[in-house]
Formats: structure tokens, sequence, C-alpha cells
């Protein structure tokens, strides 16, 4: 067989790792914009967490911070964190900081890293693991191929004689 022959299906599976890899990348890029485009119209408030949320997972269970804050107009909200850890971010009673969008307090988020930028970091992570095997499909393999892939042995025959006119 030659060469060529392991070349085209190592870009068909180069590219099967490609897709996700672009869609995990589309994903990262979504949360880190509409992160940064809340944090620079949010406004920051003090708030308390109230209320610590116990949640079933898998691995026994979780807590969401319920936290309370004025907005602008002395108007007291509760909101609860989107995630949830093991042990507790929070303590009842920790003051917290809380952001959230002016006329929008349901926005409202805590200043954490985890509430802020998590999502984005791991569908960075998932973006970049696809990437790599992608690259090696498609460039590597093919490149290894073409360079250690014995070369035909050219026959020691004479060729043939064309016939004189």
């Amino acid at each position: 067989m030659e060469a060529r022959g392991f070349i085209f299906p190592s870009r068909i599976i180069g590219i099967l790792f490609l897709l996700p890899a672009l869609f995990a990348g589309s994903l990262a890029v979504y949360f880190y914009t509409s992160t940064n485009r809340f944090l620079s119209n949010a406004i920051s408030v003090q708030g308390v967490v109230v209320d610590l949320k116990p949640s079933a997972s898998r691995d026994g269970t979780t807590y969401a911070t319920e936290f309370e804050f004025d907005d602008e107009a002395a108007t007291k909200h509760r909101a609860v964190t989107s995630w949830s850890s093991n042990p507790p971010a929070h303590s009842v009673g920790n003051q917290v900081e809380v952001l959230y969008l002016p006329g929008d307090p349901s926005s409202a988020r805590l200043r954490s890293f985890t509430g802020l930028w998590l999502g984005a970091l791991i569908c960075a992570v998932l973006t970049v693991v696809p990437l790599v095997f992608s690259a090696i499909f498609l460039w590597l393999v093919p490149l290894t191929i073409r360079r250690v892939w014995p070369l035909p042995v050219p026959s020691k025959s004479p060729p043939p004689l064309s016939p004189s006119v």
C-alpha cells in the first residue's frame, strides 16, 4: 500500500477532532465576551450571605450561596449562585461583593473566579485537547508518513526500447 492510503484517513480523523475543538472554542469565546460585557456595565455593591442551599450530587451534597443585597434604589433583593461547591464557598453572615446590571437586579452575581470565569476556562481547556489531536492527525501523521514510508525500489531492468520509425 502507498503512503497516500494512510494520509487521507489521518486527515479525516483530524477533521473529526477539529469539530469539537471549534465548538468548545466558540463557547469559550462566548462566555469570555459575555462576562467582559457584564463586568464593564455592572454595579458593585456589598451583600451578605443569608443561606446555603444544599443540592444532591454524585459525590454528596453541594451548597449554593444565597445572598442578599440592596440595589441603587435601596430595594432588597435575594439571589442564589448558579454554581455550588463542597465545602461551601461562603458561610452565612459573610460579606460578599455583588455585581449586577443597572435596572436588572436579577442579573446579580458574586465577584468570584468561579462565578465569573470558570465556564470560559473549562471551555478553553476543552478546546486545547482536541485541537492538539487534530494538529497531530492533520499535520504530524501525514508528515511522518511521507518521511519514513519506504520509497518504491526502482527496477533494475532497462527501460523498454521504443520502436524506431
